[in-house]
Parts: C-alpha cells; sequence; structure tokens
C-alpha cells in the first residue's frame, strides 16, 4: 500500500482556486479533487497486479478485486489511500508488497520473500496525471458548489 502525495505546483494551483472562489466547503471540494486522483491510481495499481490465481467467473485476482480508494480528513486537510481494504476478509497486501521472513505452521522457514511493491509503483506511474486530476476534481467540484 502506497500513500499518493502531489506535486509543490499542483497544490499551489489547487490553492489558488479554492481561496478564489471563498467556498464555505472547501474539504468537501478538495476531497473531490483527492478521490480524482487516488481513482487514477486505483486503476493503474489494478491493472499492474498479476492476473495468476484470478477468479474464473471475473478474471480478477482476489487482491486486485480489493484494492479501494480511502479518502479521508486529517488535521492540516485532505489525505487518501489506495490499497486493499484493511478490513476485508484475508488481508493479505502487505504479504505481498513488504519483505518479510516466511513463516509456515508456526516456525521460521528461514526464507525471506523480497517484496513486490505494487503501490508504490502504481503511484509513480501515474504521478504527473494525478496532479491533473486533483487541479480537475478540484476546479468541477468548486464550480458545481457555487452553481
Amino acid at each position: 500500500m502506497a500513500e499518493i502525495g502531489f506535486s509543490g505546483d499542483a497544490i499551489e494551483e489547487m490553492e489558488e482556486i479554492l481561496h478564489s472562489l471563498m467556498l464555505l466547503d472547501q474539504e468537501k471540494v478538495l476531497k473531490a479533487g483527492v478521490r480524482k486522483a487516488a481513482n487514477r491510481m486505483k486503476k493503474a495499481y489494478k491493472d499492474i497486479l498479476p492476473t495468476s490465481g484470478s477468479s474464473s467467473d471475473t478474471g480478477v485476482t482476489p487482491l486486485a478485486a480489493s484494492i479501494k480508494v480511502k479518502v479521508f480528513s486529517t488535521r492540516n486537510g485532505v489525505g487518501a489511500r489506495v490499497g486493499e481494504d484493511q478490513n476485508g476478509k484475508g488481508y493479505h497486501a502487505h504479504l505481498i508488497e513488504a519483505p518479510h521472513r516466511i513463516v509456515s505452521h508456526g516456525k521460521d522457514t528461514g526464507k525471506v520473500t523480497t517484496g513486490e511493491p505494487y503501490g508504490e509503483r502504481a503511484r509513480d506511474k501515474v504521478q504527473d496525471a494525478m496532479d491533473q486530476d486533483l487541479i480537475d476534481g478540484v476546479r468541477k467540484a468548486a464550480l458545481k458548489a457555487v452553481s
């Protein structure tokens, strides 16, 4: 799982939009922009996951099917996480993405996995487009809020 961030230029432009409109509900508008950007990362994340082990009905692996976007408020603004729903059944993304020792039947096998940081690779692949999504999403929500 990887947290997303935005370039300083994208944040500055987004802040200019919010300040120029003097919106009463800036948090709602900001969440819309962050959600638009996070959904792009969600799609990239699902696109790079391997398809082996997929359900014959859907063609999607259980891990890919569990990738969600969570947008939340913080003391300093709004944040987002893109990754496996940690409240879902069989949460195991951390075992795929992070290196760790392999334990089988309660015994350390002495082997270590390398880990596959799919979330970070997805974020890096679409970072520039996410910056534009943030701006576009904020602009669209702001125009909707004032109309």
